[in-house]
């Protein structure tokens, strides 16, 4: 768990970055930016809810409970900025989806693919893309997401020289 190239960068890692970057990083990034914890989006996009929404179309939502405590997602805090970053690990393989408040667009930084390369992935991009909306509408409760159905898009980024450094591609593209 070091931050170092060939080694695997934990949960632990990842969410201490994203506190660090909300908390207490540049005034440039505290104003702009909102980094997700890994949980929150690790938790619902499991292989049994994904299994269950590519079987019955049933989703593991977000409770109404959610936004209450601040030190995973504070609803006040999210709703002022411009992106959000929401870093996950799917497939021992981490990548970023970053949403831009008001376009409501959905990106996909990924340091080794440029599109969904299998229907299991772009089945998560799916489902993923449905539950941060979900978050934003309770984040931001006038919020109309009815009729938006874009799904994610992938962007252009570098890509990682290996199979090991996909965290550290994930930190950069936060901090970039």
């Amino acid at each position: 768990m070091a931050l170092t190239p060939r080694e695997w960068i934990s949960n632990n890692i990842i969410d201490w970055i994203c506190h660090t970057s909300n908390v207490c990083a540049l005034e440039r990034f505290r104003k702009r930016f909102y980094c997700v914890p890994t949980g929150i989006l690790d938790s619902i996009i499991n292989p049994k809810n994904v299994g269950r929404y590519i079987r019955q179309n049933i989703e593991a939502g977000i409770g109404p409970e959610f936004g209450t405590n601040k030190r995973f997602f504070d609803k006040k805090e999210v709703a002022n900025k411009e992106w959000w970053f929401i870093p996950i690990c799917n497939r021992q393989h981490w990548y970023l989806y970053a949403l831009h408040i008001s376009t409501k667009n959905i990106f996909v930084l990924d340091s080794m693919h440029s599109e969904p390369f299998d229907d299991l992935r772009r089945i998560i991009d799916d489902y993923a893309a449905k539950i941060i909306k979900e978050m934003l509408k309770i984040a931001i409760l006038k919020c109309n997401l009815k009729g938006y159905e874009k799904p994610c898009q992938y962007l252009p980024v570098p890509k990682q020289p290996n199979n090991n450094d996909c965290g550290l591609f994930v930190i950069m593209f936060m901090q970039e």
